[in-house]
Order: structure tokens, then C-alpha cells, then sequence
């Protein structure tokens, strides 16, 4: 049975969430679309991204305000310790050093690396599955992008 505190976490998680993806809609205004005849352009990936986004906060913001009427019970101990905030910590760093890595080393290298320190952060030991992901989800994720919507990657060192 959940807690009270993480009830509500998660409660004003879910309005976070769809402020950030309100956010991100109206920030998605500024993009420059040119047209070449096709209906998928620069904008499209990033419109499905906030309605996907404002879908799961509206979700979890429902569901934990539900929860939170129903509750019967102790509000119980603290959210998380201190070994929980390391681990969010560490993986709020990796996607900062995956961020830095795209403009210094490239896509690719840095993608594949980053792919490869989250499935070892989570715990992932299958070998053939765990190369796979490796080597196949960069490229996967640059065709998609570069390819079918046609985002621009930057510059740098590497690919």
C-alpha cells in the first residue's frame, strides 16, 4: 500500500507534468516549419511529445487525486531515503553529461554511451540484449530523426 507522501507526490508530479508539456506546446510555436510536401515536419515529433506528455500527467494527476480521496490510513514515514536521492542524482547527472556529450563527441558515440551507462544503472546484465541496444538504438533514433523527420543534429568531434 502506498503512502500518503507519495500519493500526493505523485499528485503534484502529474500537474508538474502538464505544465511542463503546456510549456513545451507553446514553445514548439517558435519552431520554423518549411514545407517540402510531406505532412511530418520539424514540428511534428515535438507536438507528439507534449499530447503524449500532457496525456500521462493528466493520467497521473486523475488517478493520484482518485487515490488520495480514497485514502484511509497513517500519511506513514518519508518519501525517499537517502540511498533513492543518490540514485536520482546520478541519473539526473548522466542525462546532463549525455547533453554536454551530443555537442562535444557527437550523437552517436554519446547516445550509445548513454544507452549503455542507463541499461548497467538499471541493472541490465543480458549481454546480446545489452550490445544490441547498444549498437542498434543510436542508429535506430538517428534515422528516425535525421531521416524521416529530418532534425538537424549538431556538429562535433565525432558522428
Amino acid at each position: 500500500m502506498r503512502t500518503y507522501y507519495k500519493i500526493k507526490l505523485d499528485l503534484w508530479f502529474g500537474i508538474a507534468t502538464i505544465l511542463f508539456s503546456l510549456v513545451f506546446a507553446v514553445s514548439i510555436l517558435s519552431i520554423e516549419v518549411v514545407i517540402q510536401g510531406s505532412a511530418v515536419t520539424g514540428r511534428t515529433f515535438p507536438w507528439l511529445v507534449a499530447c503524449f506528455t500532457f496525456i500521462l500527467g493528466l493520467s497521473l494527476t486523475a488517478s493520484s487525486y482518485k487515490e488520495l480521496q480514497g485514502f484511509r490510513g497513517e500519511p506513514g514515514g518519508n518519501v525517499y531515503n537517502k540511498q533513492q536521492l543518490n540514485k536520482i542524482a546520478l541519473y539526473l547527472a548522466l542525462i546532463c553529461l549525455y547533453v554536454l556529450g551530443i555537442s562535444f563527441i557527437g550523437y552517436m558515440v554519446s547516445t550509445a554511451i548513454f544507452v549503455a551507462a542507463l541499461l548497467i544503472f538499471f541493472g541490465y546484465r543480458k549481454k546480446v540484449i545489452f550490445l544490441s541496444l547498444v549498437l542498434l538504438l543510436p542508429v535506430l533514433m538517428w534515422y528516425a530523426f535525421s531521416q524521416l523527420i529530418e532534425v538537424q543534429f549538431p556538429e562535433a568531434l565525432l558522428f
